[in-house]
């Protein structure tokens, strides 16, 4: 899953392209609710497979050329 230099890059280059052709972008957030918890209850284990988990479903619900991206933490964002 990219990291938030290369969600960077990519909402740059999405930026560029909306304004090129006259189209239009977005960005959505996604903070996961308790993912400290998991951690601290669960282990770093559960919660990498939470994080996992959660990228592949957002993963599989865009289109091939939108960006999921890990800025941090619990922090995901879309490039659409």
């Amino acid at each position: 899953m990219p990291n938030k230099n290369l969600f960077s890059d990519r909402l740059r280059l999405a930026r560029a392209d909306s304004w090129r052709y006259k189209t239009k972008c977005g960005v959505l957030f996604c903070d996961l609710d308790h993912f400290k918890a998991i951690n601290d209850s669960l282990g770093h284990d559960a919660g990498d497979k939470t994080l996992t988990t959660t990228a592949d479903r957002l993963m599989s619900t865009v289109r091939k050329q939108d960006t999921v991206a890990r800025l941090g933490g619990d922090e995901l964002a879309i490039i659409i």
